[in-house]
């Protein structure tokens, strides 16, 4: 009689937990309509930027062939939990790198490259769109940190000086994100990264003034990755 009874409270409580765990990811024919609290989601994700400028003259009719580039590219790994029912708590952790350069009629005159991390903690909410798809705004705050190396032609010289840079990360996020089943899904989405920091001269003499500046940096992108869900 224990034995039996001992067999019947397993099986009551083995079906309600995965019965539970069942309720944690909500389908119907026209795919996941929901995310419940408790799921968990790890994941890649990556942003490129490139963009350019250029003057073909000046508002007096001048002749102006300065033109400028910038290549940025954030790759990393991020966690998601779901508090409550589509709305998730992030952290994201990743590589940074950026180059900007200038040239005029043709020739490169400066080359700022930076290589450095980057990590956020944020949330975000899944508003239903159908049939397993999603609009995902988001929002995360963190840090930053970059090691510059800035090339200028001076003469027929270049000369190249070093710098570091730390501060505030500001992600905004709005896209859409593709559950495929309960355990996969695809996202793509706009992104703004606004870094606001202080960078200065590194391997300066002793005694030499604070050289230090603040900087705020702006990028927009297409961030796209892939996410497990479990």
């Amino acid at each position: 009689m224990k034995r039996s009874s001992f067999g019947c409270i397993l099986l009551v409580t083995l079906f309600g937990t995965s019965a539970a765990f069942a309720e944690r990811i909500v389908s119907d024919t026209h795919g996941v309509s929901a995310v419940g609290a408790g799921v968990k989601e790890v994941g890649i994700e990556s942003m490129f930027l490139l963009s350019s400028s250029g003057k073909a003259e000046t508002k007096a009719g001048a002749k102006d062939d300065t033109s400028a580039t910038r290549v940025s590219l954030l790759g990393g790994l991020f966690f998601r939990y779901f508090i409550v029912d589509n709305l998730y708590l992030s952290g994201n952790v990743g590589a940074l790198y950026r180059s900007d350069g200038a040239s005029v009629g043709g020739n490169s005159v400066a080359k700022v490259s930076s290589v450095g991390f980057l990590g956020t903690i944020g949330a975000g909410y899944l508003a239903r769109l159908g049939g397993g798809m999603f609009l995902a705004p988001a929002v995360g705050v963190g840090g930053y940190s970059l090691n510059t190396d800035t090339t200028t032609k001076i003469s027929t010289t270049d000369v190249t000086t070093s710098s570091g840079e730390a501060g505030l990360a500001v992600r905004l996020e709005l896209g859409f994100v593709f559950y495929s089943s309960a355990h996969f899904n695809l996202f793509a989405r706009p992104q703004a990264l606004v870094l606001l920091g202080t960078s200065k001269l590194k391997n300066q003499p002793a005694g030499t003034p604070d050289n230090s500046s603040k900087s705020t940096t702006i990028d927009g992108g297409f961030d796209v990755g892939v996410s497990l869900v479990f």
